[in-house]
C-alpha cells in the first residue's frame, strides 16, 4: 500500500548558496526571501524514518531551521564540497542517539556509490576510523551503492540512477511519486526511463539560460523541458540555483508547471 513521504528542500542553491561570501546577490533580489539559498539538499521523511540526500557546508543550519533531530541515514549524490563538506557534523547525529539508546556502536550509516564513498574515507578517514591521536573515533557507516540499486532504509526506498555531471557522474534518485536530479548536465535514456512516470521532478537548472551547447556540469531549462517529455511529471521545480536566478524573475518566465524551489519547500507524495 502507497505511503505518504514528506520531502523537504533542505537547501537549492548552487556551489555558492545565495548570496554568496562577501554578499554578492548577483541578480537576484535581496527583498525577495526565496533567493536565500543553501546548499543543495533535501530530506525525505515518513512517519517512522527519516533521510537525508547530501550534507553541504550548510548541513548543521538547515537541521536547526528544520528542527531535524534524527536522521536514519544519509544518502550523497556525489563527492563534490558543496554536497558533502558538513560530514563533519554528523558526529553530533550519531553521539545523540548513543545517549539517547544508551548504545555506543550506533553510527550514522551513509550510502554512496564507489567512486564517492573512497573519497569520503580519504578526506573524512576520521569519522569512518579511530584517529592515530586518539581523539576521534568511527561515527558513520559506510554503505556502497552500486550502479541502478535500490537503497531501502526503514519504511523508505531510493532507486537510483546515473547523471552525467559534465566530465564526471552523480547518482540521481527517484522516491515513489518524486525524483531528485541535483548536479546533472545530461540525462541518457537509462535515467530517463528510470524517471518516468513521476509526479514531481526537483531537478538541477544550475545554468538556467546558457545555450545548451555551452553547458558545462549544469543543465538548462531546455534541456529539463526536453526531458520531461520522456519523463512525464505534472510538477517540476528547479534545484541548484546560483545568484543569476532569480526567483520572482524565473517564476515569471516558465511554464505554469515548472517554477523554483526554495529554502524550506515541503512536498507531500506517495511511495
Amino acid at each position: 500500500m502507497d505511503k505518504t513521504i514528506e520531502i523537504t528542500v533542505l537547501g537549492c542553491g548552487g556551489s555558492g548558496g545565495t548570496p554568496l561570501a562577501t554578499g554578492y546577490w548577483g541578480i537576484c533580489d535581496p527583498d525577495e526571501p526565496r533567493n536565500m539559498r543553501t546548499r543543495a539538499s533535501i530530506m525525505v521523511r515518513t512517519e517512522h524514518t527519516c533521510v537525508v540526500i547530501d550534507s553541504g557546508p550548510d548541513f548543521r543550519a538547515q537541521t536547526l531551521r528544520e528542527n531535524i533531530e534524527k536522521i536514519d541515514a544519509i544518502i550523497y549524490t556525489h563527492p563534490h564540497g558543496d554536497h558533502v563538506n558538513g560530514i563533519d557534523d554528523l558526529r553530533y547525529v550519531a553521539i545523540k542517539q548513543r545517549r539517547i539508546h544508551d548504545d555506543e556502536t550506533i553510527r550514522v550509516p551513509v550510502h554512496a556509490d564507489g567512486y564517492t564513498l573512497n573519497d569520503l574515507q580519504s578526506r573524512f578517514h576520521y569519522m569512518f576510523n579511530h584517529s592515530p591521536d586518539g581523539v576521534y573515533i568511527p561515527l558513520i557507516e559506510p554503505n556502497l551503492i552500486n550502479d541502478y540499486d535500490d537503497v531501502t532504509i526503514g519504511d523508505l526506498t531510493f532507486q537510483s540512477f546515473v547523471q552525467i555531471h559534465g566530465k564526471g557522474r552523480s547518482l540521481g534518485y527517484r522516491i515513489g511519486d518524486v525524483g531528485y536530479s541535483t548536479d546533472t548536465s545530461d540525462l541518457d535514456d537509462t535515467a530517463l526511463n528510470a524517471l518516468k512516470g513521476i509526479d514531481t521532478w526537483i531537478v538541477d537548472c544550475g545554468q538556467y539560460d546558457t545555450p545548451t551547447e555551452d553547458l558545462t556540469v549544469h543543465t538548462n531549462l531546455e534541456c529539463v523541458l526536453k526531458w520531461n517529455e520522456t519523463v512525464g511529471a505534472n510538477k517540476i521545480y528547479l534545484t541548484h540555483l546560483t545568484p543569476r536566478a532569480d526567483y520572482q524573475t524565473i517564476n515569471a518566465e516558465t511554464p505554469g508547471h515548472v517554477e523554483c524551489a526554495y529554502d524550506g519547500l515541503k512536498i507531500t507524495a506517495k511511495a
